[in-house]
């Protein structure tokens, strides 16, 4: 069933994607057995992070001053709103997890040629030094497809990685959605939604794909599903499959409900992915799916009417007594114009996140983020560019002409030299405190 070298065969990974697409044609029972909390694993003292003094908060750009300005206006009168509701205690079920951004599948064979298991390897290190106990992966479709290039290469790496983080007793959870902005990744992945013959191709395969992560790498749990409107713009923006909406029909929730039954019998969690950008009928029947164990909220953008989109689908979640996880968030820097227009200015807001000058407002977020968690009774929060944990960039004018590609790459680079010198920024620092706060 291996090879030699401790590839899973090809001839392994096709029946057990084969598997999984015959078994989503089949009817199934419905599941009266609760799916449990996640495990929160034992926190061990760790010796406090080495601070980076290099970093300059104070001198913010002429050109972000405003944007700055802005978002710290909104996080301030937000804290002022919650602390008024909030009565301080603290939920014992919420789980402080991170985002693995190196493991990230959208970086592609990167993934393996570029960075050691020796680094990865560290970072579990860097992570429970802090406190953290679980991490969340991305893991997008198509990339454990059988014919996605390079695909038993991505599911070994997985294989080996999922059981290092499960040997140190950390969580995992896994993003699995189509990959959106392919642009900024590693992995071209339009080319292959260009090349798919009708939308059931498309939903047996990521149909296959969610089964075999569940019961291939065993997380311990998963987000599958998504707005399918905004599915439908990631995969075929230029309507070649259809040209009138086919996800965004009861098509969805019937892909949802099979997919859900048979990874809720390996004992993961399933749910849903909600955000900012989603329409609120599609929330709405994501938060009331019986199948879903979890609604996943992705919280990146504040400015605009992103935040009190945000906090009405808490509210959804709580009222359709769904646990809420957010396995993804970030501070979004992007201005009010730039987030209510087609995009949401995604590329500019990943290339400004690089800079040093912002983690004071990072640091104020992950604050937010942790209080907003307990105050709702979330049971899961991940920040996500956890390259910031190790490294930003001082700001300088010759930087700002670079893509954005180049800077995040220039950012890893030096996050990687960062982590093997110990050395964490206030960004890490904070969360370490807000972690150490509940837990001890």
């Amino acid at each position: 069933m291996w090879s030699q070298r401790g590839k899973p065969s090809r001839q392994r990974h096709r029946f057990l994607l084969m598997l999984g697409a015959i078994s989503i044609t089949l009817l199934f029972c419905s599941m009266s057995k609760d799916i449990p909390l996640l495990p929160t694993p034992e926190y061990h003292q760790q010796p406090s992070p080495t601070p980076q003094p290099t970093l300059h908060a104070d001198h913010i750009p002429l050109e972000y001053a405003r944007l700055y300005q802005d978002l710290q206006s909104k996080m301030d009168d937000y804290q002022s709103q919650l602390l008024q509701e909030w009565d301080g205690s603290k939920f014992p079920k919420l789980l402080y997890a991170a985002g693995f951004t190196l493991a990230d599948g959208s970086r592609g064979p990167e993934l393996w040629k570029r960075t050691t298991k020796q680094e990865y390897l560290l970072t579990l290190d860097r992570f429970q030094q802090m406190g953290i106990q679980g991490v969340s992966i991305h893991l997008p479709y198509p990339i454990l497809a059988p014919d996605f290039p390079e695909s038993a290469e991505f599911l070994a790496h997985y294989n080996w990685l999922f059981k290092e983080v499960h040997s140190r007793n950390l969580t995992i959870h896994i993003n699995n959605l189509p990959l959106a902005k392919p642009e900024i990744s590693g992995l071209r992945t339009s080319y292959y939604y260009a090349q798919l013959p009708d939308w059931e191709t498309y939903l047996a395969g990521r149909s296959a794909m969610a089964l075999l992560i569940a019961y291939e790498l065993k997380p311990d749990s998963i987000t599958f599903a998504m707005d399918p409107s905004q599915e439908e713009l990631i995969v075929d923006p230029d309507q070649h499959l259809a040209t009138q909406p086919y996800l965004a029909t009861d098509r969805y929730p019937v892909f949802v409900k099979s997919v859900a039954q048979i990874i809720k019998k390996s004992g993961v969690q399933v749910g849903a992915r909600i955000s900012a950008w989603d329409d609120s009928q599609a929330a709405q029947r994501l938060a009331t799916h019986p199948q879903l164990d979890f609604l996943d909220l992705h919280i990146f953008p504040i400015l605009g009417n992103k935040l009190e989109t945000t906090l009405n689908q808490i509210l959804l979640a709580s009222r359709a007594n769904k646990k809420i996880m957010v396995s993804e968030a970030w501070l979004y820097k992007a201005s009010s114009q730039e987030v209510m227009q087609p995009g949401g200015a995604f590329r500019e807001a990943n290339g400004r996140n690089v800079y040093s000058f912002w983690y004071p407002l990072d640091q104020q977020f992950h604050e937010l983020l942790v209080q907003t968690a307990h105050h709702n009774h979330f049971t899961l929060i991940s920040p996500s560019w956890t390259r910031h944990y190790f490294a930003y960039l001082d700001y300088q004018n010759q930087l700002s002409d670079l893509e954005v590609k180049t800077l995040i790459e220039r950012c890893d680079e030096l996050s990687i030299l960062k982590l093997k010198t110990g050395e964490f920024t206030p960004t890490a620092q904070r969360y370490q405190e807000l972690i150490g706060n509940t837990i001890r």
